[in-house]
């Protein structure tokens, strides 16, 4: 069947400013601040309905998000002075993403709620990432990362209390670990690459 989705066109202004420090090739430092002011964002509503093919977009109105991103990272092997490369790195994100003028919904309740003001769906707030690389002379590779995501809401209404249908209510923060091995083929442009997501088979 043909779906025809009453979309309205999706417009922005968006500013980034920061900076990156670098020191002796082994340490590095950045920092950007972001805002973004949408005057029509078009999101996904929730996928738990059932598969990708039957979520549709929808207008969600006049949004804000402002934030930082930060990372620092050393190689601890150009700064020890060892054969090989050991880079450490730290990341993180704040973003604060809201509804940022009047809109007026109704409320499963069946009362009618103003959301401003109000979080995105599916817009956590924090987002931290870890990550360690060992690169080795002979071609081979291996990375190890951490990324825990903060709580966010799964509606438009900040409702903490989830339903039975999985559409509403608070996902809590989680922590899922990844690794990756790789292995250049030297004197080749051959490269292999094994990758394992969420190795302790976390569930959120």
């Amino acid at each position: 069947d043909l779906i025809t989705l009453a979309l309205d066109a999706e417009k922005s202004w968006n500013l980034e400013v920061g900076a990156r420090l670098y020191v002796a090739g082994a340490v590095s430092l950045q920092v950007t601040a972001f805002y973004l002011d949408f005057s029509n964002q078009i999101v996904e509503p929730s996928l738990s309905a059932g598969s990708v093919a039957q979520a549709q977009l929808a207008n969600q109105g006049a949004t804000r998000h402002r934030g930082v991103e930060t990372a620092a990272g050393v190689d601890w092997g150009v700064l020890v002075g060892w054969p090989f490369s050991l880079n450490t790195e730290l990341k993180h994100t704040y973003a604060d993403a809201r509804f940022s003028r009047d809109r007026f919904l109704r409320h499963p309740s069946g009362d009618t709620v103003n959301i401003r003001g109000n979080r995105l769906p599916y817009a956590p707030e924090q987002r931290w990432v870890l990550s360690g690389t060992l690169a080795l002379p002979a071609g081979l590779t291996l990375k190890v990362d951490g990324v825990r995501v903060g709580e966010q809401f799964a509606d438009n209404f900040e409702t903490r209390d989830p339903s039975s249908n999985g559409r509403n209510g608070l996902i809590p923060s989680y922590l899922v670990w990844n690794a990756a091995a790789s292995y250049h083929i030297l004197g080749t442009s051959l490269t292999s690459v094994v990758t394992i997501k969420n190795a302790f088979d976390e569930r959120y």
